[in-house]
């Protein structure tokens, strides 16, 4: 039963008076272990906000968001099956690509993820690309050029990758 609740017996009914006084008996008895399961149950049960999300055949069947957080960044899922992880404070290499690793992996069978990068700083004019490699649904790889063309610089950028986790 959901939120851990008893369910209910079979309601009284006129349309039966010799089960009238049996079940009668029987749903008051319920509604006092209701009362008691109802009480106990912590806003975390009966809301169930934050924690796992799941689906299961298309429809979503654990809490509203999950967030987490690893070596490779941020990341929330919601129960619609989005996806958003950044990373605040990705270093990307000079004359090269570097590779991020998205902190949790997207689901790339529709779509591949919307990435987004921009200097950290102000001072820093580069020009960032994020490329999909691969399918994408790990990684991403992360390019950086001056205003000039050159690709010998090596900012700090902001990351963020938009998708689906279902």
């Amino acid at each position: 039963m959901p939120l851990g609740l008893t369910p209910p017996p079979t309601a009284p009914s006129l349309s039966d008076p010799g089960t009238f006084p049996s079940r009668s008996d029987a749903f008051v008895a319920w509604f006092s272990t209701f009362i008691t399961e109802w009480s106990n149950l912590s806003a975390a049960e009966f809301f169930n906000v934050l924690g796992t999300v799941s689906m299961s055949g298309g429809n979503p069947n654990g809490a509203l968001f999950e967030q987490g957080a690893n070596a490779n960044g941020n990341y929330v899922r919601f129960a619609d099956g989005t996806q958003i992880c950044w990373n605040n404070n990705f270093s990307t290499v000079s004359a090269a690509a570097a590779t991020w690793t998205f902190p949790a992996t997207f689901n790339v069978s529709s779509y591949a993820p919307a990435i987004t990068a921009m200097s950290r700083f102000a001072t820093d004019a580069r020009i960032i690309a994020a490329l999909i490699d691969g399918g994408g649904s790990i990684s991403c790889s992360v390019h950086s050029w001056s205003e000039a063309g050159a690709d010998t610089v090596s900012p700090d950028v902001s990351i963020m990758a938009i998708g689906l986790w279902a």
